[in-house]
């Protein structure tokens, strides 16, 4: 009879441990797929950026006399 309830405490011990991994997967799961879509509008933004970068001082002063209108 005691190594009945042994087994039974290991299967619930593991079983246990089973359920916390699973959860901890799916919390990081989520957490990586808000950090990657984060991160790719991130780069739209730098890449947007990169795109109105003022390239030349004609450039520069044209755009300053454009926002400043």
């Amino acid at each position: 009879m005691d190594s009945s309830a042994d087994i039974a405490i290991l299967v619930a011990d593991e079983c246990n441990q089973k359920v916390n991994t699973t959860a901890e997967k799916a919390s990081n799961t989520a957490e990586v797929g808000w950090l990657m879509m984060f991160g790719i509008e991130e780069k739209k933004i730098e890449s947007l950026m990169r795109k109105f970068e003022a390239k030349s001082q004609f450039a520069v002063a044209v755009s300053s006399g454009f926002f400043s209108a």
